[in-house]
């Protein structure tokens, strides 16, 4: 019975051993085909459309100009323009927003005329009215063609007289037109307050009437840069 248990432990071991092989060399020749395998195959770069990478840089360099020309437009642009006469001093600004007039100011001072001497006062003759400050700022605007404008409305003229501090309003007109490179303005401004004929022989005119009302006249052109 010890030798037949033995003989067959030696045929399990045997059967075992014999399955290892198999599977080693079952092993060894899977291996070597699946070597051969990937050395037959042949690696393929990937291929490349140019027209397409071209198309596509092309459109992000556009996306990148229309949205540095948005915001350009959206910045506001401010150009101003001075000017100075015996008559009067006069300061305007200008707002350009997307290429158009959004807002102007325009403040024109005049010097104090001169006190009245003790002699006059004596002759009971007050001082000269004084147009202190005129202001033109809240104005309708209408855009034209060619980058051009008009602004209507209001001015107001700030007066100092021996009756007090005094507010009275004239009509303005601003035409004119503007240029992006350079930035220019070019305008004409046209103030008047009570005259049905325009004055010919100046641009620039206040006086009190005999009731106490005020006349007033304007007209200048000016460059904003």
């Amino acid at each position: 019975d010890l030798r037949a248990r033995t003989k067959l432990s030696s045929a399990e071991r045997f059967s075992l051993i014999r399955d290892l092989l198999y599977a080693a060399v079952l092993g060894v020749i899977l291996l070597s085909f699946g070597f051969l395998f990937v050395r037959s195959r042949k690696v393929t770069p990937p291929r490349i459309n140019l027209d397409r990478l071209a198309a596509q840089i092309e459109e992000e360099e556009a996306a990148k100009e229309s949205a540095r020309l948005a915001e350009a437009a959206s910045q506001a642009t401010l150009l101003n323009a001075r000017l100075k006469t015996p008559q009067y001093s006069m300061d305007a600004d200008f707002t350009l927003k997307g290429g158009k007039l959004e807002s102007l100011l325009l403040t024109l001072t005049t010097p104090q005329p001169p006190e009245p001497s003790d002699v006059q006062l004596a002759e009971g003759k007050f001082a000269q009215a004084w147009l202190e400050k005129l202001v033109v700022d809240q104005m309708h605007l209408t855009h034209k063609p060619k980058a051009e404008f008009l602004a209507s409305g209001n001015a107001k003229l700030f007066i100092k007289s021996h009756k007090g501090p005094e507010r009275v309003v004239a009509k303005a007109v601003i035409t004119g037109g503007y240029t992006a490179e350079p930035a220019v303005l070019t305008a004409k401004v046209l103030i008047n307050r009570g005259f049905k004929e325009l004055p010919k022989n100046t641009t620039f005119l206040f006086e009190t009437l005999p009731n106490g009302d005020y006349r007033f006249f304007c007209s200048l052109s000016l460059n904003a840069r």
